[in-house]
């Protein structure tokens, strides 16, 4: 969190007495901000392990969740391609304050929430490349993706048994992050697969795949290894048809920007 409106949104409202937690990996943990909130009285936890703690949410009221690939930060609200989704539900939200107690007690249990819209998974815990796979594999039509750090190699293959079966799919890549030598982009562009690199000067920051005009995942999750076996992330499944337009055509918008 390097974005000074969250830290002083944050602090008027422990002022206005809420009660407000944060938690940051600990490798953020003496950042100037953090430290702000530490001094004004705020709880602030960390994870205390080598992996990330990689998620990006926010609970409100325990009936609000804001989630998806964004940091606090200022280059993530006005320069990186980014993407959040906010959830009016209580269940939802309660639901999340539960992942988020486990994080502060580094107690955390497999859960998963499942139902006719939306499926949330946190990693390590539940295996969510499992789900990842499974949706490239019963895709039928097209899979469009925007991804930040796509190392893994079983995504990568997954993708490859779905173009050999006609399925239409197209992705962009950040640029910055293609320099790491494990990145997928290289090996899919040799199989023929029709890949970008983003046209952003900055971040392409987002963790998006699409699927068949009805499916939706996002969070904070890249396709990576570290995402599913290290990290603490949050992964969401979102199945609405309008919602899936919304990221369709912010898909397209960057795709058209991209660079072979």
């Amino acid at each position: 969190m390097t974005n000074d409106k969250f830290k002083e949104a944050l602090i008027d409202a422990y002022n206005r007495g809420l009660d407000v937690k944060v938690m940051v990996d600990d490798s953020h943990k003496s950042d100037e901000d953090i430290v702000a909130l530490k001094d004004a009285g705020i709880e602030v936890f960390d994870d205390n392990k080598s992996a990330l703690m990689h998620n990006k949410f926010l609970i409100v009221d325990e009936k609000v969740v804001w989630s998806g690939s964004t940091n606090y930060t200022y280059y993530a609200f006005y320069r990186n391609y980014e993407n959040a989704v906010r959830i009016e539900s209580s269940e939802v939200a309660l639901f999340y304050k539960k992942q988020f107690d486990e994080l502060i007690a580094h107690d955390v249990k497999q859960l998963i929430y499942a139902s006719d819209e939306i499926d949330i998974y946190f990693s390590p815990e539940d295996n969510f490349k499992r789900k990842l796979i499974s949706l490239i594999d019963t895709s039928e039509k097209n899979i469009y993706f925007m991804i930040y750090a796509f190392t893994d190699k079983d995504v990568a293959d997954a993708l490859i048994r779905a173009k050999n079966r006609g399925v239409e799919i197209s992705g962009v890549f950040d640029e910055s992050f293609n320099k790491n030598q494990y990145s997928k982009y290289d090996y899919l562009k040799s199989k023929g697969f029709d890949v970008k690199l983003d046209g952003n000067n900055f971040l392409l920051h987002d963790k998006v795949m699409i699927f068949d005009g009805k499916t939706v995942i996002t969070g904070s999750y890249n396709f990576t290894n570290s995402a599913n076996n290290d990290n603490a992330e949050n992964s969401l499944v979102i199945k609405n048809t309008q919602i899936y337009q919304k990221y369709e055509d912010e898909f397209f918008n960057i795709y058209n920007e991209g660079k072979n």
